[in-house]
């Protein structure tokens, strides 16, 4: 008869047994003013309905509080939120107060907010404290679990803080905001409603239940629970509906470029042409520089491994590091980063660098374009130019640009998406260009083109390259920091 998914008509089947008992148990007390039956209340419902004006009133002005103190609660936690990620100091400072609002009981909320503002403003302000340490907490905790790879990949692309929130940290947050914001919209409407019912503001529900406590009219009391009961409902619906699709417009922005479909060959070759005159828009005279970064007498270990000892080195405008698993090739370019911190030593450079990592660390929701034009610093001046120069660099990589545009990183293969992490690190402004592994998962014929653009492509830039590969090693004229030697050493 019932299935287990919680389908309409279970829902119905549960409510209409629900009602069952409520009638059974009313009629078994027989005493109106202890608890009214279904029938009663409809029947007060019905007299409500005479006046409809003054009910929409009502409801609206109570509704329009909570709503009010809801927004301001969010808002104020977003706001919050996001400085104490961003600044420790400020989750020290307001932990306390959080803590507090968490721990006081509403009632005396309600006491205190009527002594200091008033009963037209105390409700909105009782609705804004009950959210505020609801969603901090919640947005705090759910901020503090975005993947340590993907803060990283905004550090080291220096994406602005807005950007960051928009289109990392909200859409990996999505469903657990969702569920908290349904859960506090509820629960201001029920403190707002709580407060007008000890401070008695003129024209809210508040008022109706305290005069229908004051003449025992359990029947009009209950058909004012009903219509809360049926304003909640639809309250957080209507949310849902709006956080759905608000979510979706906010974490991924519409590319307005047009679809390329049965014109899209003549635009690559129209791109190819391109190719030969193509230039990298960048902000200084980077071919013109020297690129170097010294590292200098470095030790460095993680708890029970040391992995560099007294390591010295100068890393020219090319360098291939090259050696088997876990002999500290990629702790070596977090090093060279700034992701981790040597112990001893040091590290001097005057480089701003641009990554491909070993993994992916793409935003799965938006294309691979946006991936790159809108998570990636670019000076506003060379901004066009810097379009084209994608433009070219995706159709040299044999990436359909119709694809690049269009579909969501999670709907491309992994080789592709590799070939983007490249094209990222290639467009980005920078004067290093650091990749670990970038061939990896790659075929052969590709690996060997991928060097091919890398080195068409670079421009003047330093670059460091960390493979498994021995293709090309011998290909570029460049330095060979070979790590095997460390391990035969040991």
């Amino acid at each position: 008869m019932f299935n287990h998914k919680g389908s309409f008509k279970n829902k119905c089947v549960m409510i209409l047994a629900w009602i069952l008992i409520w009638a059974v148990l009313s009629k078994s007390i027989s005493n109106q003013i202890v608890i009214a039956g279904p029938r009663e209340v409809f029947l007060a419902l019905l007299g409500l309905w005479k006046k409809p004006g003054d009910i929409f009133w009502i409801v609206q002005r109570s509704f329009l509080r909570a709503f009010l103190g809801f927004s301001l609660g969010v808002f104020l936690a977003a706001l919050l939120g996001m400085l104490s990620d961003r600044f420790y100091w400020v989750h020290d400072f307001i932990a306390p107060l959080v803590h507090l609002f968490q721990s006081i009981p509403v009632a005396c909320f309600i006491v205190l907010s009527l002594i200091l503002l008033g009963s037209d403003k105390m409700s909105t302000f009782v609705a804004c404290l009950i959210t505020f340490p609801l969603i901090y907490t919640q947005l705090r905790g759910q901020m503090l679990q975005v993947p340590k790879e993907m803060v990283e990949m905004l550090q080291i692309y220096q994406v602005s803080f807005a950007k960051s929130f928009r289109f990392v940290y909200l859409p990996f947050m999505k469903e657990s905001l969702k569920s908290s914001l349904s859960f506090a919209l509820g629960l201001s409407l029920k403190a707002t409603i709580a407060a007008e019912l000890i401070c008695i503001p003129q024209s809210t529900i508040g008022e109706q239940l305290f005069y229908a406590k004051i003449y025992l009219d359990t029947d009009v009391l209950l058909a004012w629970t009903c219509i809360i009961l049926a304003m909640s409902f639809l309250a957080q619906k209507v949310f849902a509906f709006v956080y759905e699709g608000g979510i979706s417009r906010i974490s991924r922005e519409k590319t307005n470029q047009t679809a390329f479909k049965s014109k899209n060959n003549r635009k690559e070759h129209k791109i190819l042409e391109k190719r030969q005159s193509c230039q990298l828009p960048l902000n200084n005279e980077v071919s013109h520089c020297e690129h170097s970064i010294l590292v200098n007498k470095m030790t460095f270990s993680y708890p029970g491994q040391t992995i560099f000892t007294d390591f010295s080195y100068t890393f020219g405008s090319k360098t291939m590091i090259i050696g088997p698993s876990g002999c500290g090739k990629t702790t070596l370019l977090r090093l060279l980063l700034g992701l981790e911190m040597c112990q001893k030593g040091e590290i001097c450079h005057q480089e701003r660098f641009s990554c491909a990592f070993s993994q992916d660390r793409l935003c799965e929701q938006m294309s691979a374009w946006d991936n790159i034009v809108l998570l990636t610093k670019c000076y506003k001046p060379f901004l066009e130019q810097k379009k084209v120069f994608l433009e070219v660099l995706f159709t040299t990589l044999s990436l359909d640009l119709y694809m690049m545009k269009q579909m969501p990183v999670s709907a491309l293969s992994k080789g592709m998406r590799r070939r983007v992490c490249i094209a990222r690190a290639l467009y980005a402004d920078g004067t290093f260009v650091m990749m670990d592994e970038p061939m990896s998962g790659l075929e052969e014929e590709m690996v060997e083109r991928i060097l091919d653009v890398i080195d068409e492509f670079l421009w003047g830039r330093g670059i460091i390259i960390v493979t498994h590969h021995p293709n090309g090693i011998q290909k570029w004229n460049q330095d060979i920091l070979d790590f095997h030697k460390k391990f035969r050493e040991k």
